[in-house]
């Protein structure tokens, strides 16, 4: 950024991720400029949360799929793993917390992510901006994969079907949050109804 408290992230397809390292004592969080990476508590051998796979993919990771309501229209606000083409989009890492923000067919998202001072928690903070001329009726879908300990034991993973339609798998290891998000042209806002 100016000040040169961030780096900032132009485009989405980088040769290497390139990670903040999101921390305090006993939480840990790797996030690339797409939302790949990890998460681990005190001790990433034994304490895996997050599945992830930097060498070939940059996946899985922390993503937030859109589903426009009236044409079934699906995208990450991520990019990363849909790599669809997005009107826009940046990420900005700075001390503690990553930004990620992208437009696609005239939706704004902006994903934060960060960890508290003290508690073993990632927090995701979402704002959706309706920039386009038009009410829109959006889903969100946040997505991550889940480890038990070490990295190669997978105990939740929703499949490919939930990329397209997220609440699908019903099954007790892939669970899928999702919120109705209603835009208002006016005040070009969206508002989450429970």
């Amino acid at each position: 950024g100016k000040e040169g408290h961030e780096f900032i992230v132009t485009r989405p397809e980088t040769p290497r991720p390139w990670f903040n390292y999101l921390f305090n004592d006993v939480y840990h969080a790797l996030v690339s400029q797409t939302g790949g990476g990890y998460s681990y508590y005190k001790d990433p051998k034994y304490y895996r949360l997050l599945r992830y796979d930097h060498i070939s993919t940059d996946r899985p990771g922390r993503y937030l799929f859109l589903k426009d309501r009236a044409t079934g229209d699906v995208w990450s606000a991520n990019w990363q793993p849909l790599r669809q083409e997005l009107e826009s989009w940046e990420c900005r890492h700075g001390l503690g917390y990553t930004t990620i923000t992208s437009t696609h067919k005239g939706i704004r998202a902006t994903i934060t992510y960060l960890v508290t001072q003290r508690d073993p928690v990632e927090l995701w903070s979402v704002r959706l901006k309706n920039v386009g001329r038009r009410r829109r009726t959006v889903q969100a879908f946040p997505f991550v994969e889940f480890v038990a300990g070490e990295g190669e034991v997978v105990c939740a993973r929703a499949d490919a079907i939930s990329f397209v339609a997220p609440g699908v798998v019903e099954d007790r290891l892939a669970r899928t949050a999702h919120g109705i998000c209603q835009a208002d042209r006016r005040a070009k806002t969206i508002q989450v109804e429970e």
